[in-house]
């Protein structure tokens, strides 16, 4: 609390997280509102015995996850349509596509880690260093929409933890958002009881949105990306239930990745 305000501080602990936190800065710095959609006003920033931090305005709103389970599907329905129209205004400004060696060394990075080295995943990795990484766009994007990443305030949507990720795409963001409805990682640690029916419906409802206004070239990058995902969040995975609840939704996905009802 200061100057009348609540705020919070994102503070960098060595020259690594430094270098990642001014990124994430610059990027909330040059944020495109859109419509309902705005990220915290930043009111400081500057380095601290040389790591960087800064602050930006506290939101008092509950996450989307929260949001979903606690409010009627009429209210949910514009939130998500915002957030649709969000992604495919991204789209519609994507200006070039990435060299693949973005995502074949981000695939190589992780199988480094000795946890990825049973045959379950050995499968897994290669059909991703075997896929045909060219096809994916360089956009405006979150960067890490995941629904606890989203909070609503005043029916109003803000995006916190607006990330610099290894690649900045709507696909990711359609591919993270779908992880999270697929793998309820959002609603792991949630005090509210889970209503898995409202998850599903949404689940459904989105993957019949993008399999409407994407290709099929498109899609299939997601599906990837969704691997992706769940296997970079297995990499910084330490607790035996959540790494459990990761493994069997990546197989069920895995094993379904033609049948997305299934998902």
């Amino acid at each position: 609390f200061k100057d009348k305000i609540y705020q919070v501080r994102k503070q960098s602990t060595n020259s690594l997280n430094t270098i990642r936190l001014h990124k994430q800065y610059l990027k909330i710095s040059n944020f495109k509102n859109f419509k309902n959609i705005s990220v915290p006003k930043i009111h400081n920033q500057r380095k601290l015995n040389k790591f960087f931090y800064y602050d930006m305005e506290y939101i008092n709103g509950p996450t989307l996850s929260l949001y979903l389970m606690s409010q009627p599907i009429s209210l949910t329905n514009i939130t998500i349509n915002d957030l649709l129209d969000f992604i495919f205004n991204c789209k519609k400004e994507s200006f070039q596509k990435y060299n693949k060696t973005h995502f074949i060394e981000k695939i190589k990075d992780l199988r480094k880690k000795k946890f990825f080295r049973i045959y379950f995943y050995k499968k897994i990795f290669k059909t991703l260093q075997s896929y045909n990484w060219e096809n994916i766009d360089e956009s405006q994007s979150h960067g890490d929409l995941s629904l606890e990443n989203i909070i609503i305030k005043n029916v109003k949507i803000k995006f916190i933890d607006v990330s610099e990720n290894f690649v900045d795409s709507y696909k990711l963001d359609i591919s993270k958002i779908l992880f999270d409805l697929i793998s309820f990682w959002s609603f792991r640690n949630a005090s509210l009881k889970i209503d898995t029916l409202k998850i599903n419906s949404l689940k459904i409802y989105l993957l019949d949105v993008f399999s409407k206004k994407l290709s099929k070239n498109d899609f299939d990058d997601i599906k990837m990306l969704i691997i992706l995902d769940f296997l970079r969040v297995l990499y910084y995975s330490n607790k035996k239930e959540e790494i459990n609840l990761l493994k069997n939704k990546l197989k069920n996905f895995y094993d379904n990745i033609n049948n997305p009802l299934r998902w």
